[in-house]
């Protein structure tokens, strides 16, 4: 069995751990759902409902860098429920090779506001920041883009952001 596949069954090994802690530390008042609607792990409890991601990367060692996506995903999901009123909690449990870390607003917070990262930028910017200009936002919001297109948008977002760089 080559390494690729050993990880990705720890992966499901860790995603089953955390199942089990959610569903036996679960109240009565909770449903559990395994593969939930949205995240790996959904627990409705009246009108609330909590949403869990599991990501494990035993070959990597912790940056922000490696959390980014599924946090921006999870970021951008929980702005949705806020503007239609539904109360959510989002939770990211992540394992990799080096100690925990105590991951803070802050650093989440200066990555997004100082990221080159083109996949980011083209992914994420237009669910957090307001696109005054209708034609790139209606380009952002297009589930395929082509390359030029893709490069069109990194070239706005990179000149929004000019203010802000150093």
């Amino acid at each position: 069995m080559d390494r690729q596949a050993v990880s990705t069954i720890k992966g499901y090994q860790y995603q089953f751990l955390k199942s089990i802690y959610e569903v036996l530390k679960a109240s009565e008042n909770e449903e559990v759902i395994l593969e939930g609607a949205l995240e790996d792990i959904d627990i409705i409890s009246g009108n609330s409902t909590k949403f869990i991601q599991c990501k494990y990367h035993e070959a990597l060692k912790f940056s922000i860098s490696s959390i980014i996506s599924p946090v921006l995903e999870l970021i951008c999901d929980y702005l949705q429920c806020l503007v239609i009123g539904k109360d959510k909690t989002f939770i990211l449990y992540a394992h990799f090779q080096n100690e925990d870390y105590d991951v803070k607003k802050e650093d989440i917070l200066n990555y997004i506001n100082t990221t080159k990262s083109r996949d980011i930028l083209i992914n994420f910017f237009h669910k957090l920041y307001q696109i005054p200009d209708n034609n790139i936002l209606e380009l952002a919001n297009k589930v395929k883009k082509t390359y030029k297109e893709k490069e069109d948008l990194y070239q706005y977002y990179a000149t929004m952001m000019e203010p802000w760089d150093g």
